[in-house]
């Protein structure tokens, strides 16, 4: 039966393309500006950490030369507890921003890839094409040994890609923390 099925596929005329995902997003201006937005987002982000993780290594530091000076223990409890309250609210805003990145991440290419896939159909029932393959992507997990290029479509998705605008919210607030 899957010889059957098979044979009077081969026989029949298919019309099949191609894409490179990954060429069609890294060549999307779109999505070139969220992924500089991201490492913006990331590098105020580590400044604040870095801000945040020296002022706790000031409350560590005077913690260990009052211990050292063999200070008040009361004292030193309660620079103690702030130091621990401070890592651990800290650690939540790395893992409440981190999460946030990842949730924007995910969103945004999850739509461009609707949008892609959108276009990839347009051109496909407007050409006629029965199939269209992906080729060497991360993006869309596809395989193919050997394509002819006559049969790619990259740029021309591409081109309607960033001829159509997209509203997307790129922005991540820096000052959210985790702890609302």
């Amino acid at each position: 039966m899957l010889f059957t099925s098979f044979f009077s596929f081969a026989s029949a005329k298919v019309n099949i393309a191609y894409i490179n995902a990954d060429k069609v997003f890294n060549n999307f201006s779109t999505w070139n500006n969220f992924v500089k937005k991201i490492e913006q987002h990331s590098i105020k982000v580590r400044d604040i950490v870095t801000k945040k993780e020296k002022d706790i290594e000031k409350i560590w530091f005077k913690i260990k030369k009052m211990r050292d000076n063999k200070q008040d223990t009361n004292k030193i409890s309660v620079l103690e507890k702030d130091f621990k309250e401070k890592n651990i609210k800290l650690q939540k805003y790395v893992q409440y921003q981190k999460k946030q990145m990842d949730i924007k991440y995910i969103n945004i290419k999850g739509q461009i890839q609707g949008k892609i896939t959108k276009i990839i159909n347009k051109i496909a029932k407007n050409e006629k094409i029965d199939m269209v393959i992906n080729t060497n992507s991360v993006s869309f997990n596809s395989y193919v040994v050997y394509l002819n290029n006559r049969v790619d479509i990259t740029d021309k998705v591409i081109e309607i890609l960033n001829k159509e605008k997209m509203n997307l919210k790129l922005l991540i607030d820096v000052n959210g923390d985790g702890n609302e």
